[in-house]
């Protein structure tokens, strides 16, 4: 059963895909990665690889102020759009590719989630991309296999690294542009 843990939604069960195709995230990690983050009223938050919206829901259940969910499964796209029935705040709900969207993107957000298929071969590429569209200071929290290496990036703090099971939750500070174009002295 997956459920909103906290907030204006606390209790709401969430519908998911039967089977291997999406793996939501566990209650004891949601609460540990939103008490990591803190407040996030009137923030934006895209959710990548959404599949149920747990994170996306539990983020605008604790007052965000939009969410941009992207699910490229058919079958858990149709289950996301049903999850998203009793949600009053402003959300965007799209079935594509998550590359495919950054491709094509053109809003700023304060939080991006990434929850992919573990072993996902396109991890460097997602946050190259994604650092275009998150705000300076914004965190990219990311949800891998405890087996996969961490990523350290160019442009991005390593805030948390904490083993949840099998998952392995990871928290991205990007950097702002004076720390990526300063060197410690502060020169440019």
């Amino acid at each position: 059963m997956v459920r909103i843990i906290s907030g204006t939604y606390r209790g709401r069960r969430l519908k998911v895909l039967e089977g291997d195709n999406t793996r939501p995230s566990r209650d004891k990690l949601k609460e540990a990665l939103f008490s990591s983050i803190g407040n996030i009223y009137d923030y934006q938050v895209l959710d990548l690889f959404a599949g149920s919206g747990a994170l996306g829901i539990e983020a605008l259940s604790r007052g965000a102020k939009s969410a941009t969910f992207i699910e490229k499964n058919k079958e858990a796209f149709n289950l996301l759009k049903d999850n998203l029935i009793f949600v009053n705040e402003t959300y965007e709900c799209l079935n594509m590719d998550a590359l495919t969207y950054l491709d094509s993107c053109n809003s700023l957000f304060d939080i991006i989630f990434m929850d992919p298929p573990y072993h996902f071969e396109y991890q460097k590429e997602l946050f190259i991309k994604a650092k275009s569209f998150l705000k300076e200071g914004g965190l990219l929290i990311y949800e891998q296999h405890l087996d996969e290496e961490v990523v350290e990036m160019e442009g991005y703090y390593l805030k948390k690294n904490k083993n949840y099971g099998i998952s392995k939750l990871l928290i991205y500070q990007r950097r702002s542009f004076y720390e990526e174009n300063c060197d410690l002295s502060g020169n440019l």
